[in-house]
């Protein structure tokens, strides 16, 4: 989950950045905003487009927004039509200084600026019709909204669009200027590099919990315990004190001791109950807490219960302004929303939280490297729930892995090649991805949490008994199953691979009844993307004992389940079965359309 030391004491302003984040580098972005709908409020309430509620940055927006109106309209229109040619928007003023620097952007960088840049003018783009004021200005903003969508990012003909709207020609031209105004302002604060960053020294208390974390993520859980109930005891105010709590948890959680980390969590609301809730800092007391109930309830596997405490989280944080707003809560909120979304099999919206978190990152003064090379791990696996974004979670991996070669972070590492080998997997590749498994693995012995290992242990285990090798496959099952507590999340994705082993070596029987079993959990916890691999594997397994009947069935709602939420690799196994079982043409073709897109 979360890397990296957090010490934000003292950043206040953004600074400017050079590299973006990548989307996907297609047509269909536009439609993916409408299946984020939902989010977007949330998304762009106060940081998605990288500058907060911080009144002397509006002011320093609006200024040259009016000084400069027909250009700033002319450059935005210049924008919106060549949003696909990095090329071109090199001489665009707004966002030209994100491609022109010492030295040329290599391809896969420029992709991925360009791709941020998208992201942002499509943000902005949705923003215009964010604002409700009811009346007739709340159509004009409608009408404003449409126009851009429709014709400047969309295509249509003017007169086509200001027909349906109902607008004379004088009319049009008129909202149109407008809403190119009101983007062009909004895309000026996201790409404007703002004010050098003011620095505060961090106290003493901060420095110790900051060491303490970074002896967690070394894996050196107990000593980091050690320290942090050190400092629990010696704090003499509710915040510090409900912090090292925060961080107690959070090194549990990493270890594996679900248990006490529930036992620690009980402890926090305790301390809150006893302060005043009165405190001015109270909102982000309360924010530490409902994050740290998401933690317990994610690594427990209860996704619903995760996603709705982190949700709170942020929602509390919103109301935040200084000096109380803390950046490395958000930080750690963020992060687990964006693994939220990749769990329930929302891509976009994980994305989205990246997005945030990226954003957040560029605030910093001195982003830790832990956190740059985390933010394209976590771009990766959510690259990989999308079809054809294959080639884009490479490029994040690569990245990922120079990080961690520049600044010597095994652990980083190690999950890079992890990610490598689910790549190698999907591809089709079994020796690269088995070769990849091996490395992560036996780099992540000394570095891993119980939990991160075990996961990837049972990731290895499925690619050895694919490739013929069941006996180290259930070596590997066994060994991952050791380090998990009873009820954890990776314990039930652990069955589903011991489903697909019990497949593999011809126990069809025991294989579905673990697999009608892990059904239920993970419907039961909200965990749909794993829910339709679980339904597809019973359905292998009905079809293995005779049973074609239950088979149809688990496979139509695997398929119902993974066309919404699913992996494309997953997605496409089921359609390759659903052929097998029903006979449906189209399946197939489906089937060998994903196949040939993940393997291209």
């Amino acid at each position: 989950m979360y890397r990296g030391a957090l010490n934000c004491e003292g950043e206040r302003r953004s600074r400017r950045t050079r590299r973006g984040i990548s989307r996907r580098d297609n047509p269909e972005l536009l439609e993916g905003l409408a299946s984020i709908s939902a989010y977007l409020p949330e998304a762009l309430n106060r940081n998605a487009l990288g500058w907060g509620k911080r009144t002397e940055e509006c002011a320093c927006i609006e200024a040259p927004v009016k000084s400069r109106a027909p250009d700033l309209i002319r450059e935005v229109q210049h924008l919106l039509r060549h949003l696909n040619d990095a090329r071109t928007l090199q001489h665009n003023r707004i966002v030209q200084h994100l491609f022109v620097g010492d030295e040329p952007l290599h391809p896969i960088q420029e992709q991925a600026v360009l791709a941020h840049v998208r992201a942002v003018v499509l943000t902005a783009a949705q923003m215009l019709r964010s604002e409700r004021s009811g009346g007739r200005m709340e159509r004009a903003v409608q009408r404003q909204h449409a126009i851009i969508m429709r014709c400047d990012l969309g295509g249509e003909l003017h007169r086509v669009v200001a027909a349906d709207l109902g607008l004379s020609e004088r009319q049009f031209y008129r909202e149109r200027r407008s809403a190119c105004l009101r983007v062009g302002g909004l895309l000026l604060g996201a790409f404007t590099s703002a004010v050098e960053p003011i620095r505060t020294t961090p106290t003493e208390f901060v420095m110790r919990l900051n060491y303490a974390i970074h002896l967690r993520e070394c894996a050196q859980f107990d000593v980091a315990l050690e320290l942090l109930r050190t400092l629990a005891t010696e704090v003499t105010n509710a915040p510090d004190l409900i912090r090292a709590l925060s961080e107690i948890v959070s090194t549990l959680c990493a270890a594996g001791r679900i248990v006490q980390a529930r036992e620690a969590l009980d402890t926090m609301w305790r301390v809150h109950s006893d302060d005043s809730v009165c405190r001015p800092d109270a909102a982000l007391m309360l924010a530490e807490m409902e994050l740290a109930k998401a933690q317990v309830a994610w690594e427990s596997g209860d996704a619903n219960e995760a996603m709705a405490a982190n949700k709170r989280s942020l929602t509390l944080l919103q109301t935040l302004d200084e000096p109380f707003f803390d950046r490395g809560v958000e930080l750690k909120a963020l992060d687990l929303m964006g693994a939220l979304y990749r769990v329930i099999g929302d891509p976009e919206a994980s994305l989205a939280a990246c997005g945030r978190f990226r954003e957040m990152l560029a605030r910093m003064p001195d982003p830790p490297a832990t956190l740059r090379a985390h933010l394209h791990l976590n771009l990766a696996s959510t690259y990989m729930l999308m079809t054809g974004g294959l080639s884009l979670a490479t490029a994040e991996l690569s990245q990922a892995l120079e990080c961690a070669r520049r600044y010597n972070l095994p652990n980083e590492a190690a999950e890079a090649f992890a990610l490598f080998s689910s790549v190698a997997l999907f591809r089709g590749d079994l020796d690269s991805a088995t070769s990849y498994g091996r490395s992560a693995l036996a780099l992540g012995r000394s570095f891993w949490s119980a939990q991160t290992f075990a996961t990837n242990a049972a990731n290895l285990s499925r690619v050895e008994a694919m490739a013929g090798r069941s006996s180290l496959a259930l070596s590997l099952l066994k060994e991952s199953r050791l380090r998990l507590e009873k009820n954890c999340m990776q314990r039930m994705l652990t069955d589903l691979n011991e489903v697909e082993l019990l497949l593999n070596v011809g126990e069809p029987h025991r294989a579905a009844a673990l697999a009608t079993t892990t059904v239920l959990k993970l419907d039961r916890f909200g965990m749909a993307r794993y829910l339709g691999s679980a339904l597809y594997l019973e359905a292998r397994a009905y079809v293995a004992i005779g049973r074609k009947r239950k088979a149809v069935q688990s496979i139509d709602a695997s398929i119902g389940i993974l066309e919404r939420r699913g992996h494309p690799f997953s997605l496409a196994l089921a359609y390759e079965l659903s052929a097998k079982i029903t006979v449906n043409a189209r399946h197939r073709t489906e089937a060998e359309e994903i196949f040939a897109t993940l393997r291209a």
